[in-house]
């Protein structure tokens, strides 16, 4: 099983247990303490769960090409609040039928019905914006604001992988803007995968460059943060013929790798994120113009390698201490690539 589906089954038990539980309180609150009505929300609850979370599933696996995919804001707002009413009235009768309250089984059309259709509509609603928002920080993101771990600023050691698109712009020109979009699109969810096997967090999408990012201990695990753009490039190789067919390009990206110090914490008012700052972040992405200039696909710092042994198959090759654009000291870069080389 891949790791996004594995982590979307994670948040599906998790959601089961909140549903269950939460259900099961609110059931014996409507029903006035009786045991039935705890049983009867707790099995609606995990019904309910298991109906969403399904369509949920099938929702996120549909081609992005698909009609439901294509669908603007409000028509696929509307259409999501059908499918989520017919999904709760379906878990709600399931609950009635299998667990009788007062000797009747079935769905009674009386206030207790629309108090249990308010409740259910409320947890999905306050559930699916969870995910969404958290979808839209990042992974975990959400849930590092809530506990406020980065309220204050912190200084963390960091792992800083940057992507770069090669030849973007011609293939930008070549696909015009709303295909070249697509292309990202279709480049970065291919790309995802690997990632998370490799315990990266996606920080930030700049245009055609992707930051990823390990805490150090992380990173240097298993030499991960390395064997991640392997992977990544692996994975982009494997798909290649199919980008040729629907956008007659191959993608492929530059990796830049640095390891560092960095300031961590909430930056902005009107628009808040999860910020890394420090020098660190800024070399990680000078080493993309080293591999520009040089014309290797992976360039790494010589602060990185000396915490991250070399993954089987990957070998490094000295560059020199070079000066980087805007720095004054040079520093030690590496050449790196999936199998021996020769300087």
């Amino acid at each position: 099983m891949s790791e996004i589906k594995k982590r979307r089954w994670r948040i599906v038990r998790r959601m089961a247990v909140i549903a269950t539980l939460g259900s099961a309180v609110f059931g014996l609150a409507v029903s006035d303490g009786e045991l039935q009505g705890a049983l009867r929300g707790g099995v609606t609850g995990l019904s309910m769960t298991i109906l969403l979370a399904s369509y949920s599933i099938l929702y996120a696996d549909a081609p992005r090409d698909s009609r439901l995919h294509r669908l603007s804001f409000l028509p696929a707002l509307a259409l999501q609040t059908l499918i989520y009413f017919v999904l709760i009235m379906l878990g709600l009768e399931i609950g009635a039928l299998l667990v009788a309250t007062q000797g009747v089984r079935g769905l009674q059309f009386d206030r207790s019905l629309l108090w249990s259709m308010a409740f259910s509509f409320a947890f999905v609603f306050v559930f699916n914006l969870a995910l969404q928002v958290n979808s839209i920080l990042g992974q975990g993101e959400l849930l590092k604001f809530i506990v406020g771990r980065y309220h204050r600023p912190r200084s963390e050691e960091r792992i800083f992988l940057f992507l770069d698109l090669v030849g973007s712009t011609a293939m930008a020109e070549q696909l015009g803007g709303v295909r070249f979009f697509d292309l990202l699109n279709q480049v970065y969810g291919d790309i995802a995968e690997p990632i998370l096997e490799h315990g990266g967090e996606i920080h930030k999408y700049v245009g055609d460059e992707v930051i990823v990012t390990w805490t150090s201990e992380s990173g240097v695990m298993g030499s991960r943060c390395l064997a991640c753009a392997l992977a990544i490039e692996a994975r982009l190789a494997s798909l290649g013929d199919r980008y040729r067919a629907d956008f007659s390009v191959r993608p492929a990206f530059r990796y830049g790798l640095h390891l560092g110090q960095v300031m961590s914490g909430e930056l902005g008012s009107v628009k808040r994120e999860i910020a890394y700052v420090g020098d660190p972040v800024n070399t990680a992405a000078r080493l993309i113009d080293v591999c520009r200039e040089t014309g290797r696909s992976y360039v790494a710092s010589g602060a990185l390698l000396e915490r991250v042994p070399l993954p089987p198959g990957m070998a490094a090759v000295p560059l020199g201490p070079v000066r980087l654009r805007g720095k004054e000291a040079a520093l030690p870069l590496f050449a790196l690539a999936a199998a021996p080389i020769v300087a």
